[in-house]
């Protein structure tokens, strides 16, 4: 083996089923076996299905593979935001790179390498401060290749702790520090309008949501840091059922990969300087792909017969 795997941090919560699907396709990878495994489990609380919650311990609990497992569970529950901040912190106090999933992935084979081979890559180079797991699907893959970019993804990824410092530094992980920014900025961070990151930040902060991936997205935006991303993605997201608290419900043709890749990834850039063609790649899947299916998804009644599209085009235009 050419280096030390980093450990894994996974969080989990009351998705028993989710939590042993995901954890079946990570021991499926290589490298598992070498890899120490910590889980972080939000501590119950009146709402809580406690059957389930207490499912998610015992699944912690079965025979798994990997080399040493640690299961860490909150005396009570402190929201998924505190949970998993809280969580990546502790971890970087022992360790210097950490690789972190969440109960509702499933992960391909070749996950771990990829990331390890990334960490191990970009180790030096400060500029990198999030290696992504997933991709969005794309038209032209190329399936053992990567790309630059300067937006990330929390579905299975991975980071160091000296570029993990910059989340904690002077309160990025607490605080909105966007909404001061000039507009162009802000749109900019808004990914040129095609997602309301800024808006996630404020619904946190209004106590709203509780979302954390808004301010490490926040953190590398106002270090000019930049993430690496396989063309090909190594994991498929299996939460997008309605059982999570911010994946809804989505129909089969949401536009995400429904297969990992297969392959190795292995052409890894090496100058994180230029701007790559995945810049444009993550703009135009959020607008294309992303924002027409949700429409589709949410007027699908609309479109369930030609009645019923009749109908709404005479509501829509003729006030009938």
């Amino acid at each position: 083996m050419k280096y030390k795997p980093a450990p894994i941090v996974c969080f989990a919560y009351s998705r028993p089923d989710h939590l042993e699907k995901m954890l079946l396709s990570l021991q499926n990878n290589n490298l598992a076996q070498y890899s120490d495994l910590t889980f972080f489990i939000n501590g119950a609380d009146e709402s809580t299905n406690k059957y389930n919650w207490q499912a998610v311990i015992d699944v912690t609990k079965k025979d798994w593979t990997f080399k040493s497992i640690q299961v860490n569970i909150r005396e009570t529950n402190i929201g998924p935001k505190n949970n998993i901040i809280n969580g990546i912190s502790e971890m970087f106090s022992s360790h210097e790179k950490v690789i972190i999933v969440e109960d509702d992935l499933i992960l391909g084979p070749f996950f771990l390498e990829f990331l390890n081979d990334a960490l191990n890559k970009y180790h030096f180079d400060k500029n990198i401060m999030h290696i992504n797991g997933w991709a969005h699907p794309q038209l032209i893959a190329k399936k053992n290749s990567t790309a630059i970019s300067r937006y990330m993804s929390p579905w299975g990824w991975a980071t160091w702790a000296d570029r993990w410092k910059l989340m904690t530094k002077d309160d990025n992980h607490i605080l909105n520090k966007i909404s001061n920014l000039s507009e162009k900025e802000k749109y900019e961070f808004n990914m040129y309008g095609k997602v309301d990151w800024e808006g996630m930040i404020k619904r946190d902060q209004e106590k709203i949501d509780n979302t954390w991936d808004c301010y490490w997205y926040q953190a590398i935006y106002l270090n000019n840091g930049k993430t690496l991303f396989p063309y090909k993605t190594h994991v498929v997201n299996n939460g997008f059922d309605g059982t999570g608290e911010h994946c809804g419900d989505r129909d089969q043709n949401y536009p995400f990969d429904k297969d990992y890749n297969l392959k190795r990834t292995k052409n890894f850039v090496m100058d994180s300087s230029k701007k790559s063609l995945i810049y444009d790649l993550n703009l135009r899947f959020f607008n294309n792909m992303f924002l027409i299916s949700d429409y589709i998804s949410f007027h699908k009644e609309k479109f369930k017969s030609l009645d019923n599209f009749k109908k709404f085009l005479k509501k829509k235009f003729f006030n009938d």
